[in-house]
């Protein structure tokens, strides 16, 4: 069955915390600057807030103002299994872009905004499940620099600073010196901070939060804008799902044909070649994962972590006719609000 609209909301909220660009637009003018910013809260598809890394919370209003994702890892995206062949980061945490001219050769999304490999070889870019995106040679393609705040920066309080904090002076300029998970599976979502007395910890994305804005915007980023994700379009991905979304206690099988299934895995819980062995097999659904992923057991009491995309729920007979004669009801009483 189709995701429910709560559903496809909740999966759109999976951006939250992401780090973020706004794309110029024509009536723009040049000598603006451009920031990074933290995705704040999803509002609805069409509104998001957004706190920039200057302290400016903003609402952007989709399509007609454009948001692009550069970084994924504080909203808790990792690609595990997969190593940055330039920086050796293993289980690659935010989008990672996959060289189609080398041999299994991977890229983190700061080794390739940074140029790192050979820059006339195209990539794809894998992010969220989502199909992968061919993108084109880095050496054809313009860069932009935008402000933000990164190891190096000058940061005072920012706009989710702790009430009961009172450690620091409200003027006062610390000092980025290393980006911090704040918490396990939230990659990069907070600061560490030197301040002249003292060094602390701070979120920097953290279910959308920023406790440190800019002091002093002397720190930028090049960034190859049209190779990144557009937030219209994960939203658009999110709100025309069409996969069966199985429950705890549902029976399913895996049905990806060998290719699609590593596909499918790339961001979903990884991928290993033993996962091969149980297609087409019949397990039970034990645990759904906050990112939608689902942890499907075995009868010889295997179990792994699948791609919803991969399976399909098996149902009898019965429940097939019990579930379209529900259906026709619900269809009936949502015309209204349709």
């Amino acid at each position: 069955m189709p995701f429910l609209y709560k559903e496809c909301v909740e999966l759109a909220q999976t951006a939250v915390g992401c780090r973020v660009i706004k794309l110029p637009t024509a009536k723009r003018k040049i000598h603006e600057k451009q920031y990074c910013g933290v995705l704040k809260r999803v509002d609805t598809r069409y509104k998001v807030t957004v706190v920039w890394d200057n302290g400016t919370e903003e609402t952007v209003q989709l399509p007609d103002q454009e948001l692009l994702i550069y970084d994924t890892s504080a909203a808790g995206n990792r690609n595990r299994g997969v190593t940055c062949d330039s920086c050796k980061l293993n289980d690659v945490s935010g989008p990672r872009f996959k060289c189609l001219v080398c041999y299994d050769f991977d890229l983190c999304h700061k080794c390739y905004h940074a140029g790192k490999h050979d820059k006339s070889h195209r990539f794809s870019r894998i992010m969220y499940g989502m199909d992968w995106t061919e993108l084109p040679e880095r050496s054809k393609s313009n860069t932009c620099v935008v402000i933000g705040i990164m190891v190096g920066s000058k940061v005072k309080q920012g706009p989710d600073w702790p009430s009961n904090d009172d450690s620091v002076g409200k003027n006062e300029t610390g000092k980025v010196t290393e980006l911090i998970d704040w918490k396990e599976a939230f990659y990069d979502s907070g600061v560490k901070v030197a301040w002249e007395a003292t060094t602390s910890k701070y979120r920097l994305g953290y279910n959308g939060n920023s406790d440190v804005q800019l002091a002093e915007e002397d720190t930028t980023l090049s960034l190859y804008q049209e190779h990144l994700l557009n937030l219209s379009e994960y939203f658009n991905f999110c709100f025309t799902m069409n996969v069966d979304q199985p429950l705890i206690g549902d029976k399913v099988i895996i049905s990806a044909s060998a290719s699609d299934l590593e596909k499918f895995q790339s961001e979903h819980g990884g991928y290993s070649k033993e996962m091969e062995e149980y297609r087409a097999k019949i397990g039970s659904v034990i645990q759904i994962i906050q990112s939608s992923d689902i942890v499907v057991l075995f009868t010889d009491t295997k179990r792994f972590r699948f791609n919803p995309k991969a399976m399909k729920v098996v149902k009898t007979f019965e429940e097939v006719a019990d579930s379209f004669q529900g259906s026709q009801k619900k269809l009936k009483a949502s015309i209204f609000f349709i």
